[in-house]
């Protein structure tokens, strides 16, 4: 419109001057003739200056074209970057799988406006993974049947969206189909063969040759002779021959697209690059951490075992945050102002176990003190460590300490030391907040699980562990016995004459007489012996690391002592007293059956032996 006034212009102009030129020509001939032949050159002229003017415009545009089409493409690469970022621990390099496409194509004669179009949906074909779970994306393993059905819409859904962007349909289709297979077994349709569009059979083959070369998060990624090999055997199956064919008689440009795509990448070294390659990166340390977050909650809930909740617990969280160690304080249940370190991971791991704080006391007691997150400088008295020799020089710089609650009580701290200063960020701290609050719920449970189990093990009256309790434990001895060449030893224990001690008293005094016995069997075993109650007046006692002379002494210790309590408490009672039968391994027994029995051969004899006594006397 704009071109056709300026040329109705020129024409006016030019006409203008030719009856200037006849007016002028009446009346001085020579003025005259001038205009009547300058007009057509002045109209020629206005042309040519409009025209130029024109043609400027039309570069103009078409420069404006062109940087417009350019932002579009790089607009779809960085969408397409940061669909590889969610989709993988690895983002690949986005533009393999387009370029190898354009090879494929163009040994196959594919005209200009299909390569264009192919290498389009080879770039965007997955951007329907917006629409599935970053849980299934990104889990390590084999996806099970409901999984793998989220999946596969991945198809369908990029599609759809391509569709409301008004792509041409061909494009759409080959989005929507490049997961069908050549022998018609693939997804969404399970079209076969030339059903399939041409561009879908090409990116099938150059998506799984790129799959196969890449890094996942579950696998190191193939060689190019192992991932050439692999799509030859598919030839005819999943893949459609002569495309395979066709990526066979590329394969040299192939290889050297590879090695150029990597020096592009170690080549970005200009601000934008650098930006984008930044935001790509922000990503998929984002999905990273959405995923081992969902796989910390996944883990901390797998099991009930107190002990391997909280070393699970350590070894995600320090290779989340990535500190130089991570370590667990629990409330120490005989002193809850105390803290103790019951599991670490990294540097230094030996000595942290153990390890005591204090509340109020630095950062750990002032963590827990106040149950509010908290990071500083690595202080060398924070902790005090349980360390017979002259500890090792602790080299961190850094520490975060974040409190462990649950229904307002605080139940420990996740410990994060480092080497480097300043290594925790506030980004760090709301994460391990987040672990912190998850592992509340699991310790919480955890810990009621192994109350009422200890429950469960132990007998009521006298708070002794039960028969129940004595053959796992007493077979888990022995294994160590066996491992070490460790002495161990079981004392068969029964009461003499309790039934006088109900008959006379009555079962209220018995009870009474049950837990002073349990007491003083408690007295007189070391911390780590064992004394259960097997039922009734029937006690057995599980000595590790001693022998027979040593358990001989123990028993004559007990026996002592239980003379003295029925001197005193149930004198009363005629021949009220206690008969012990002692019973090592691996002399007397070698598997917990023929151990107990043993012992409990050995406490009759020694009862026998007592009564013979008691008439002698």
């Amino acid at each position: 419109m704009r071109n056709g006034r300026k040329i109705l212009f020129c024409f006016i102009t030019g006409l203008a001057a030719s009856m200037l030129g006849l007016m002028f020509w009446s009346r001085c001939p020579v003025a005259g003739w001038s205009f009547l032949i300058a007009a057509p050159w002045l109209m020629f002229a206005w042309i040519l200056f409009l025209h130029r003017d024109t043609s400027s415009e039309c570069v103009v545009r078409l420069a404006a074209a062109d940087s417009l089409s350019e932002a579009y493409r790089r607009a779809t690469v960085a969408l397409a970057s940061a669909i590889g970022a969610k989709d993988s621990y690895i983002h690949p390099c986005v533009n393999r799988v387009p370029r190898i496409c354009e090879l494929i194509a163009d040994h196959i004669d594919l005209d200009h406006d299909a390569v264009e179009k192919l290498k389009l949906a080879a770039l965007i074909r997955d951007v329907g993974k917006l629409g599935v779970p970053d849980h299934i994306l990104l889990k390590p393993g084999p996806l099970d049947a409901e999984e793998f059905a989220k999946m596969r819409n991945h198809a369908a859904i990029g599609a759809d969206l391509l569709r409301q962007a008004d792509l041409p349909d061909d494009v759409v289709d080959m989005v929507l189909y490049h997961h069908e297979k050549y022998d018609g077994t693939g997804y969404p349709e399970r079209l076969a063969a030339n059903d399939i569009p041409l561009g879908s059979r090409i990116i099938s083959v150059a998506v799984v040759y790129d799959a196969l070369i890449s890094d996942r998060c579950y696998r190191s990624g193939w060689t190019h002779s192992d991932a050439i090999s692999h799509i030859q055997e598919l030839s005819g199956a999943a893949f459609d021959p002569a495309v395979v064919d066709a990526f066979f008689a590329v394969e040299s440009q192939i290889l050297e697209l590879g090695a150029e795509l990597a020096r592009d990448m170690k080549s970005q070294v200009n601000g934008s690059a650098e930006v984008s390659c930044a935001a790509v990166d922000t990503i998929a340390q984002a999905n990273r951490e959405l995923i081992s977050l969902f796989e910390i909650t996944q883990t901390l809930s797998s099991t009930l075992e107190i002990d391997e909740v909280l070393a699970l617990l350590a070894n995600r969280t320090r290779r989340l945050v990535q500190g130089s160690t991570c370590v667990v304080l629990m409330v120490d249940k005989t002193h809850s102002k105390s803290l103790i370190a019951k599991t670490a991971v990294g540097r230094f791991e030996e000595m942290f176990v153990g390890a005591r704080a204090r509340y109020g006391k630095g950062i750990t007691g002032r963590a827990a003190q106040k149950a509010q997150p908290r990071a500083g400088h690595y202080d060398p008295d924070d902790l005090v460590f349980n360390y017979s020799e002259t500890p090792p020089e602790l080299d961190f710089k850094s520490c975060l300490a974040v409190p462990i609650v649950s229904y307002g009580d605080v139940l420990g701290t996740i410990n994060l030391y480092d080497v480097c200063r300043r290594s925790f960020t506030e980004d760090e701290m709301r994460v391990l907040t987040f672990i912190a609050h998850q592992a509340a719920l699991a310790v919480h449970n955890a810990r009621a699980f192994e109350e009422a189990r200890d429950f469960a093990l132990r007998d009521p009256l006298t708070n002794l562990r039960n028969g129940r309790f004595l053959r796992h434990y007493l077979d888990r001895e022995l294994n160590r016995s066996f491992r070490f060449d460790e002495p161990l030893s079981v004392l068969g224990i029964d009461l003499d004459n309790f039934k006088g001690v109900n008959d006379l008293k009555g079962h209220e005094a018995g009870d009474r007489v049950l837990k002073d016995v349990a007491d003083i069997f408690r007295r007189e075993l070391r911390d780590y012996d064992v004394i259960v109650r097997n039922g009734g007046d029937e006690f057995v006692a599980v000595l590790p690391e001693t022998g027979y002379s040593e358990a001989k002494r123990t028993a004559q210790r007990i026996q002592s002592a239980i003379e003295n309590y029925a001197r005193t408490k149930v004198n009363d009672v005629p021949r009220f007293g206690v008969s012990v039968g002692v019973a090592s391994y691996p002399a007397d027994g070698t598997d917990a059956s023929a151990l107990l029995a043993s012992a409990d051969a050995a406490m009759y004899a020694d009862k026998r032996s007592r009564n013979l006594l008691r008439k002698a006397a």
